[in-house]
This record gives C-alpha cells, structure tokens and sequence, in this order.
C-alpha cells in the first residue's frame, strides 16, 4: 500500500537521523583531547576574525577581499558558523597566497596551521 501526498511527506521527517561518528569508540580522555582541540581552533578562527578587523577592513567586501575569498565564505568565518569548526586546507591556502592578506591575519593563519598540526600528531 502507498502512502501519497501530506502522510508520505510526513513519514519521511519522522525518520531518525543516524549519523555515525568513528571517534565515538575511543576513551572518554581521547574525546575530551579531541573537543579541548575543536575549541582551540573555533578560538584561533575568533582570533582571525579579529585579526582582519584591527587590520582596518570592517565590510563584509573589504574583508573578503583582504583574504583572497569569496564573500559567502568570508561570511562564514567572519559569522563563526563554519561547519567543523575549522577552516578547510583549500580556505587556508587561498588566505596565504593572497598578495593583499594583512600581515596580522598572516601570523593568526600561521599559527591556526602549527596547532592544527600539532593537534593531528597528538590524535594519530
């Protein structure tokens, strides 16, 4: 028997969500290295937020174009609503390799990068 029109609709929003995660499995202590790193990383975003705004680029535009990024993704840093909460390789490579990245960006990228990687060698 099929079910059609408002009864399928509804069917379908009542399904649960399964999400799996792959970390779920390691000990309480590993969760815990692994969400103290989520939010340094969700800090040094902050701290690139503020970092291009002391550099004197207070639009939306004059900020995204001092990253070298498209204005959504500017937005999405600037507004911290980025999904992982970090900046993905292909974000962070743009922002170095723009010629008009603010120097104090520069250093807050730099060091987002060491404690990335820090926090990967520790987690492997």
């Amino acid at each position: 028997m099929a079910i059609s029109g408002r009864g399928a609709r509804a069917m379908k929003k009542s399904q649960p969500l399964v999400v799996v995660n792959a970390r779920a499995s390691k000990t309480p202590l590993e969760r815990l290295h692994l969400v103290r790193d989520l939010n340094a990383r969700k800090n040094r975003i902050q701290d690139l937020t503020r970092a291009i705004t002391l550099s004197g680029y207070t639009s939306l535009d004059q900020q995204a174009k001092a990253l070298g990024l498209h204005r959504a993704t500017a937005w999405t840093i600037i507004k911290n609503k980025h999904k992982l909460g970090r900046l993905s390789a292909k974000t962070i490579e743009r922002i170095i390799a723009n010629p008009e990245t603010p120097p104090l960006v520069l250093t807050v990228i730099q060091e987002y990068v060491i404690e990335k990687h820090q926090s990967n060698a520790r987690v492997s």
